[in-house]
């Protein structure tokens, strides 16, 4: 077990498993049932460029409560990412607890929310459970962007969410399921919910998501969820988890 690493200032972080062939003698199955837990990746003056924790071959191996900060983005920040936080290219593997500060910034935030590409946290055929998020909400006669996900891989999100308006009386709880078959660019919705409150708004809001190509160079990178919210001056919260499962 690796606890309490601070890596900064490197190319790569924990790398497990790179130039293995199986089969070889002394390199039968990789690097097995390794955890690195509660470290700090890329939180110095400099980052890590490239991936933080990377698992090329190798089974059983896990990255628990850790935090992920300027990982992936190369000589930039974290408007210019380039590379995964965490790379399990072999199944088995898992991320429990994990915190992803590109998050932060690439899910809602209005600087980033058009025209970067969501180059995912997480690469692997793994699940993800992510931490939980909030976004401002407000009227929006047309589809509106309010958050974004990795959108470069076939994957089903499961995301459990809550909304409060603060200027009527709507709360509304629910779970979206969105199926990405991205080899066909088909992406499915579906919103179960329940609502409390007045009645005659309990239909107002609409989610949809479709894959978008952020860098316009013909290759959808990014999964975008927008809401219509036909509620007249409305404004609110909505709260989120969002837990995915990914093919690589």
């Amino acid at each position: 077990m690796f606890n309490r690493l601070n890596i900064d200032n490197v190319g790569f972080g924990v790398v497990f498993g790179y130039n293995t062939t199986l089969g070889v003698q002394g390199q039968e199955s990789g690097p097995v049932g390794n955890i690195v837990k509660n470290s700090n990746f890329g939180n110095g003056d400099f980052g890590i460029e490239r991936n933080g924790y990377w698992i090329e071959i190798g089974l059983r191996n896990s990255s628990e409560h850790n935090k992920f900060y300027n990982v992936g983005n190369g000589p930039g920040g974290y408007g210019t990412p380039l590379y995964s936080n965490i790379r399990f290219m072999a199944e088995t593997n898992k991320t429990v607890s994990d915190y992803f500060e590109r998050a932060k910034y690439l899910l809602s935030d209005q600087n980033f929310i058009n025209g970067v590409v969501y180059i995912p946290e997480v690469e692997g055929t793994l699940f993800v459970e992510s931490q939980s998020h909030e976004v401002n909400i407000s009227q929006y006669t047309v589809p509106t962007r309010i958050f974004r996900l990795p959108g470069n891989t076939t994957a089903i999100h499961e995301i459990d969410y809550w909304y409060n308006s603060t200027a009527v009386n709507a709360k509304r709880q629910g779970s979206l399921t969105i199926m990405v078959d991205y080899d066909n660019n088909d992406v499915k919705l579906v919103d179960s919910y329940e609502y409390i409150g007045n009645s005659s708004l309990s239909e107002n809001i609409e989610f949809s998501a479709a894959l978008s190509d952020e860098d316009s160079d013909t290759t959808m990178d990014t999964l975008v969820i927008s809401m219509q919210n036909a509620t007249t001056s409305d404004s609110g919260k909505l709260r989120f988890k969002v837990k995915s499962k990914l093919e690589k």
